[in-house]
Formats: structure tokens, sequence, C-alpha cells
């Protein structure tokens, strides 16, 4: 698991940081990466409040992007937890609102998030369609590093 518990630590300490100097925006990020630490732990149920608690401060801010990737986020740590319809139509929520918005980053985004909801849930055909799309608009914006993520939900699926 490599040093996930130190960074769940100075994940907190951060918080703690955020909240010192009133830096929302900071604290909806530290938020989001605790999450993913979490997640990555296995610790499900936390992973879960710190998703919540991102994109609450993300839709309070007004930050549609930010919201987005948080909802996202969301949805994968629902499906962890075996929570498939939920986590499906939160993930599928990201993707909409994305797609709405004209934020072609953040909707490759929730398609691979989502693509990982559909493979947990057992769809591994709807998963490679959405892992697909997330490949196919990260080639055309040019991002590697997010391509081979994506590149990984279809081998995936």
């Amino acid at each position: 698991l490599g040093r996930y518990p130190d960074a769940v630590a100075r994940y907190r300490e951060a918080l703690v940081l955020a909240g010192e100097t009133g830096s929302h925006a900071v604290a909806a990020l530290v938020w989001a990466n605790l999450s993913n630490a979490q997640d990555v732990l296995g610790e499900y149920e936390d992973a879960l409040t710190s998703a919540a608690r991102a994109r609450a401060i993300r839709e309070e801010l007004g930050d549609d992007e930010g919201a987005v990737l948080a909802t996202a986020q969301l949805g994968l740590v629902l499906a962890r937890l075996g929570r498939h319809p939920e986590a499906r139509a939160t993930a599928e929520k990201a993707v909409c609102a994305a797609v709405s918005a004209g934020y072609a980053f953040g909707e490759a985004w929730s398609r691979i998030d989502l693509a990982e909801v559909l493979l947990a849930a057992g769809h591994p055909g709807e998963a490679h369609a959405e892992a697909e799309r997330a490949c196919a608009i990260l080639a055309r914006l040019n991002h590697p590093l997010l391509l081979t993520m994506a590149a990984t939900s279809l081998g995936a699926a």
C-alpha cells in the first residue's frame, strides 16, 4: 500500500491549515485527495465521506467543473461499497453535467469513473463503451496521462 497512511495523515494536516486560512478551494482539493487515498487503503466509508465533503464544497463555491470531478469520485466510491445502482446514477450525473457544461476533460474523467462503476456492477460491455468514449475525448484533447488511465479501464473491460 505504499505510504498512503502517511498521505492520509498529511491530508488531515492540510485540512487544518486550509481551515485556518479560510481556503475553501484548497480544502475541496484536499478532501478529494484524501478520498482517493482512503479508497486505495480500502477505507471506503471514510472515502465516501471525504468525497461527499469535496463535492459539497465545490458546489458551495459554484465550482461546476470541480463538482463534476468530485461527483465522479463519489460514484466510484459508492461502487466500491457495492451500492451499484446509486454509484451508476451518480457517475452518470457527473458525465451529464460535464457534457452540459462543455467540459471535455471532466467528461472524459467522469466516463473513466463510470467505466469502473460499470465494471464493478458486472457490465463489461457498457464499461468498454464508456472507456472508448473517454479515450476518444482524451486523444482529441492531447492528454496522454489521462488517456493512459482510460486505456487501462478499456483493457479491464
